[in-house]
């Protein structure tokens, strides 16, 4: 048998005569660069949809950062999973989330400044974060006169130190 005629040929094209086509196959070059392009797409648009606002805890009595507050935050509205957030030395937490979601806060260590409707806690209260990211809210602050303008993407939230009294009357959250 001459190497021509072997059964096991080694050029990369086959056979015509021996090639089974397969219904419904489509012929061409491999799709897996297609495919890893689509996920790639994938990929970004989902890294998009995720955003950072930045979230301040100021004094609603002097306009001084709170430091060492932890936040508790939540982005669905059955509270379920919160997440802790501590804030640092400037009173900040720098938070990912989804561009469409609400978020709502819940102070650990401080009384909160906002004003809440009637038989409501402040863990209920709904921010959303598309209007955070386009032009930025600054609660109102009803333990002093300090106020702060919020920039696009920030989230300012006034709370106070716990008084002695609300301490001793236990009426802390601790």
């Amino acid at each position: 048998m001459r190497r021509q005629d072997s059964p096991y040929r080694s050029s990369s094209r086959p056979d015509p005569q021996r090639v089974q086509r397969v219904e419904g196959a489509v012929e061409g070059p491999p799709h897996w660069p297609l495919l890893l392009l689509l996920l790639v797409l994938i990929t970004c648009a989902q890294s998009l949809s995720a955003q950072t606002i930045h979230i301040r805890i100021v004094n609603g009595k002097n306009g001084r950062p709170i430091k060492n507050e932890t936040l508790r935050v939540w982005t669905t509205r059955n509270h379920v999973d919160a997440d802790l957030w501590p804030t640092d030395a400037t009173g900040s937490v720098l938070l990912k989330v989804d561009g469409n979601a609400q978020i709502a806060l819940d102070e650990n260590l401080n009384a909160s400044c906002r004003t809440l409707p009637a038989n409501q806690q402040s863990f209920q209260l709904l921010y959303s974060v598309a209007e955070i990211l386009n032009k930025g809210i600054s609660t109102d602050n009803t333990c002093g006169t300090v106020r702060v303008a919020a920039k696009a993407g920030e989230l300012i939230l006034f709370e106070r130190p716990f008084t002695l009294m609300e301490k001793v009357k236990g009426e802390t959250p601790n």
